[in-house]
């Protein structure tokens, strides 16, 4: 009986400072660097696309139908709109509704933005205050949908149903799932584990990072662990190529000032059967 050999991993982009955020957009990977204030896009190649320089510490991305590019401002506590024809402006203020401040972002097809906001500090002692979630509709009428006991909300995304929200919750070493039709909540323990980025695995689970290790997991919508790839460094969110066969990693050695300091934070991947084909939320 033979073990099962992991495929070898393969650089798309290096020299980062903190890559997060990765999004399987129109051929493009895009995604953003947190300690440069970027946000970048890469083909499979790795050849740069798209290069905007914010002027603000990033989160979450995604966009409206309309190909307008969102993304949170992290300390203005804001979600940006840039739109194909120009720069930038503010699209929601979420200050009134934020636990702490934002970080996560996704948007449906249909242009709902759900922003997740983190409700304490990396370093807060425990008992932690919770974080929420706040949709923000295409009215830009804005509302807290989920607020109870969501410990440090991280990487969030949408099926590719778009019918359940996957909330990571770091600290909380879980990943909750909820329902957006009924608000039914399904909790799937990830003991050991820092869940961060996330990003939907075909029709019946998903992929999320273990911002404490090089892994990536999937799961399924009960939980269950389905599979687990190992990368050289600390991996901090995935994503899925639209053709479902390449795994992309957003790794780094350490989220700190050192770690950022050095760039050697990257955009790696590793090859997939193909069975995974998914949508990380945009």
């Amino acid at each position: 009986m033979t073990g099962r050999i992991e495929p070898e991993e393969r650089v798309l982009v290096g020299g980062l400072s903190f890559p997060e955020e990765p999004r399987w957009r129109d051929g493009l990977l895009w995604f953003i660097d947190a300690g440069a204030d970027l946000i970048l896009a890469a083909d499979e190649d790795g050849r740069e696309a798209r290069r905007i320089e914010l002027g603000f510490t990033p989160g979450g991305i995604g966009w409206l139908p309309d190909g307008t590019l969102l993304v949170v401002d992290v300390v203005g506590r804001r979600v940006v709109a840039f739109t194909k024809a120009g720069g930038p402006s503010t699209y929601a203020d979420v200050a009134p509704l934020a636990r702490l401040r934002p970080n996560g972002l996704c948007v449906s097809r249909e242009g709902r933005a759900y922003v997740a906001t983190i409700g304490s500090e990396l370093d807060a002692a425990p008992p932690r205050p919770s974080g929420n979630i706040i949709l923000v509709e295409p009215s830009l009428r804005q509302g807290v949908l989920f607020h109870d006991d969501i410990r440090f909300p991280n990487g969030i995304s949408l099926s590719a149903d778009e019918r359940r929200l996957y909330v990571p919750e770091t600290f909380g070493e879980r990943v909750s799932i909820f329902d957006l039709e009924s608000g039914a909540r399904t909790i799937a323990p990830a003991p050991g584990t820092w869940p961060d980025g996330s990003c939907a695995a075909g029709e019946h689970g998903l992929w999320f990072a273990d911002a404490g290790s090089p892994r990536v997991m999937r799961i399924d919508h009960a939980g269950r662990t389905l599979e687990t790839q190992t990368f050289s460094r600390r991996c901090f969110a995935p994503a899925v190529n639209g053709r479902g066969d390449r795994l992309y990693a957003a790794v780094a050695d350490d989220h700190g000032a050192a770690a950022r300091a050095r760039r050697t934070g990257a955009i790696v991947w590793k090859p997939l059967d193909g069975s995974c084909q998914g949508r990380t939320c945009g």
